[in-house]
């Protein structure tokens, strides 16, 4: 029993040192759009190759986070949203998955905690080319 509360008090700190895959590292952009408000917003993020938390700005809802990795399924890495500026403006602990489309492109789907089956909002985001 000891070994097992152990195990489920280190279990956040094994998953969030995972390291991420490789093609994820570097600054991403793109539109998002959420199905059930029909709305659209600029998204920034950026993974920084020392596996600290991925940076997360939707410049037009004036709000932004970081995103803690909570599993990796398959080819789909399982986040979720921490809203730390502008608390309120957008939705706070959704379940972020990303994955792998194609060189430079990434699929990102959110879904609210409470309904991790249920896609609420999706985006494309392209690397950044840096000058």
């Amino acid at each position: 029993m000891k070994n097992l509360i152990l195990f489920l008090l280190l279990l956040p700190i094994f998953t969030s040192a995972q390291p991420l895959p490789d093609w994820l590292y570097g600054e991403w952009d793109g539109i998002g759009k959420q199905s059930n408000t029909q709305t659209e917003w600029l998204t920034w993020l950026t993974f920084y190759s020392d596996d600290a938390a991925p940076v997360v700005e939707y410049p037009g809802l004036e709000c932004s986070g970081h995103w803690e990795l909570q599993k990796i399924e398959d080819k789909t890495l399982v986040f979720k949203e921490v809203i730390t500026k502008s608390v309120g403006r957008c939705s706070q602990y959704d379940r972020v998955y990303v994955r792998f489309k194609m060189e430079g492109v990434i699929e990102v789907s959110y879904a609210h905690n409470y309904a991790p089956d249920r896609i609420i909002a999706t985006l494309t985001l392209r690397r950044r080319q840096l000058p």
